[in-house]
């Protein structure tokens, strides 16, 4: 059959892909590539969209599998075949799609192969046009969810170049390229992450908690912009610095012969409190949430490293070591020495020697 473009599988291709993954994979395009415009037509129930750039391709090349026109590590789509298969999505559901270039106008089709039956297809002919056109319709609800989701230049908060962006969004919620990835408990803030810093399969499913947490923990600490009780959680959990600010909450502290730090936190309490009413006139005992300060142990051991380091802690670490040092015997000192700091087994051997030397009792670990 002429002028179709065939690709030899059906239409139950992807089945657990519906229109939101069709609308991922066409905006995915367009945010690779940079500024794109857009144009809607709202009917209520459904919604006439034409979104196009000024790239101009010489033939149609790109629709073909595995062929992805973004050579670029930090484009999110690489894997040659999402704009394809959104076609495939729209054709399934029922609604139109189209794709125009400078030289073809594309549409999806089923065509009939004699030894598997029908096959999904784009069809296409000859047209005069300029720039990069895609146009869909679909549900009123799919689009506007979906744009709701999208990050825009206005939703920028903090870009770090290397890692990403920190985003004007609900908590939590993580997107690449401007996508929305997945959401996240026990974060600071919400995160566009570069997608050359976040490993993703075809379908953008959950991404791995380290490549998450590593990455906008590097983000947060570029921004800086974070309080103390913030260290427990997921985007803090690799920081490499902290603003100076936030370093006057931390207090240190000995716990054992360990220095530590601590911070204060908000926790809500149950109380009994008696209140009067005309039912229970002589008072009745309710119980009532009460916010209280506590003080908590920073566990993040790279929060510990960073503050043991800065300058701000050092008399105070060096007071509360000596103090701690005046009240062990020599024998308990070089022991401890021993604990923190000889390795390697020729070393540990001949600190053996010295404390058999000095008649200590060595404590075997």
């Amino acid at each position: 059959m002429q002028n179709i473009i065939h690709y030899g599988f059906g239409t139950d291709y992807l089945p657990n892909w519906g229109i939101k993954e069709a609308l991922r994979e066409i905006y995915q395009n367009f945010l690779d590539y940079g500024d794109y415009t857009e144009i809607f037509d709202d009917n209520n129930e459904t919604v006439h969209v034409i979104i196009e750039n000024k790239w101009e391709p010489e033939n149609l090349e790109f629709l073909r599998i595995g062929n992805s026109q973004k050579g670029g590590q930090i484009a999110v789509g690489k894997h040659g075949e999402g704009l394809k298969m959104a076609f495939l999505i729209f054709q399934r559901e029922g609604f139109h799609s189209a794709i125009t270039t400078p030289k073809f106008y594309v549409e999806p089709t089923i065509y009939e192969d004699k030894e598997i039956g029908g096959c999904f297809g784009l069809k296409y002919s000859e047209v005069a046009s300029q720039g990069f056109r895609v146009e869909f319709v679909c549900k009123s609800e799919d689009y506007f969810e979906f744009k709701e989701n999208l990050i825009t230049k206005e939703d920028i908060i903090f870009t770090d170049k290397v890692w990403g962006s920190v985003v004007d969004k609900p908590k939590g919620r993580i997107y690449s390229g401007g996508l929305f990835v997945a959401e996240f408990e026990n974060m600071a803030h919400a995160y566009d992450i570069r997608p050359d810093r976040l490993p993703l399969d075809r379908d953008r499913s959950v991404p791995r908690h380290f490549d998450v947490s590593y990455a906008t923990s590097n983000i947060n600490g570029s921004y800086g912009k974070f309080k103390a009780v913030d260290v427990v959680k997921m985007d803090s959990a690799y920081l490499s610095s902290i603003p100076e600010e936030t370093i006057q909450e931390f207090k240190p502290v000995m716990v054992g012969d360990q220095v530590n730090f601590t911070y204060e936190d908000d926790e809500v309490v149950q109380e009994e409190e008696l209140v009067y009413n005309e039912e229970f006139p002589e008072g009745q005992v309710i119980m009532v949430d009460r916010p209280v300060k506590v003080e908590k142990v920073v566990s993040n051991d790279h929060v510990k490293s960073i503050l043991k380091r800065h300058s701000f802690f050092q008399t105070a670490i060096n007071r509360m070591k000596r103090a701690v040092t005046e009240k062990m015997g020599l024998n308990d000192l070089l022991i401890q020495f021993k604990k923190k700091h000889v390795y390697g087994d020729e070393a540990t051997k001949d600190f053996d020697l010295i404390l058999e030397r000095a008649g200590i009792e060595n404590e075997q670990n």
